[in-house]
């Protein structure tokens, strides 16, 4: 556990199995743990009051590298890096402990990045070679899919928050080659470029990543 106020770090219980290319989402004070690889169908809850573990229902398909979103009490699993199952969408509810299975995500979404801002889920990048710009936005209320403004560079590996109507984007690889961090703009399905950054952290060590900033000024609120 890492303390925000005191820069400090606490030691808790172990996992109760290996967690590797597996999803994190927090609903409440309880984060839930989904998949990864060897262990692609387990679902731990982890108490954060507690400090402890119970183990929920399978999910019903091979998970590992997807991503798993919070909307409300609902999680939603997405995608998978298992060629049978990337493109797979999920809801699980928190409070029956039960899936239900939903419309099939419109590419192959594996090591990508997702986000939930109002009733959408926003799906950017991939591993799959042909889909690592895709940026497709999911309405949670319709279960529908509608394409938008290809991400500027290839995305994949990289970390995913949101503020004031923005979605941030951290890092990512790009073939294997150091890049400088840049930020984008998206208004009205366009990317600008915009301040010049430089990000020294990545998943593979001390190296320099793209950062891209979006905003779709039309449609969020």
């Amino acid at each position: 556990k890492y303390d925000t106020l005191t820069d400090t770090y606490t030691q808790l219980t172990n996992i109760p199995y290996r967690f590797s290319r597996a999803s994190v989402a927090a609903v409440g004070t309880e984060n839930h743990l989904f998949g990864g690889e060897t262990y692609y169908y387990y679902h731990y809850k982890y108490n954060t009051l507690t400090d402890t573990y119970t183990k929920l229902s399978n999910i019903p398909y091979n998970f590992r590298e997807g991503y798993a979103v919070t909307v409300g009490t609902d999680v939603y699993l997405l995608g998978s890096s298992s060629s049978t199952y990337n493109n797979e969408n999920y809801r699980y509810n928190t409070l029956t402990d039960t899936y239900t299975k939903l419309a099939n995500i419109p590419f192959k979404f594996a090591i990508g990045v997702a986000v939930n801002i109002g009733t959408y889920i926003y799906l950017l990048g991939s591993s799959y070679t042909t889909n690592k710009n895709e940026n497709y936005r999911y309405d949670i209320l319709t279960n529908t899919y509608e394409k938008l403004e290809d991400v500027p560079y290839q995305l994949y590996s990289s970390g995913i928050g949101h503020a004031n109507g923005r979605i941030y984007i951290f890092g990512g690889e790009i073939s294997g080659t150091n890049q400088n961090a840049r930020a984008f703009v998206l208004e009205s399905d366009t990317y600008e470029q915009d301040n010049l950054v430089v990000i020294n952290q990545g998943k593979y060590g001390a190296v320099g990543y793209d950062v891209e900033l979006f905003s779709n000024t039309k449609n969020l609120t």
